[in-house]
């Protein structure tokens, strides 16, 4: 597993492209956290190496939670 023990963070990775990207990110490994607007399904909500953090990375305000949000889930 090239990504195990490590964490990444995927914008709009829920759906399209970026879901392709985090179930990939997963299978090799990785904890992730998708940041989006919208919810996640029950699949990912579920996954105990997802974390969901809803924000518009278009405003760049929000960036210090996000960043709070990945330390809080997994370190």
């Amino acid at each position: 597993m090239l990504l195990e023990n490590k964490t990444a963070l995927i914008t709009g990775g829920g759906r399209g492209i970026g879901r392709g990207i985090t179930e990939q990110f997963l299978a090799e490994g990785a904890n992730v956290v998708v940041v989006q607007r919208r919810n996640l399904d029950e699949k990912l909500a579920n996954h105990p190496r997802v974390a969901h953090i809803s924000a518009d990375l278009g405003d760049l305000k929000q960036l210090p939670a996000v960043i709070e949000g990945t330390l809080t889930h997994f370190g």
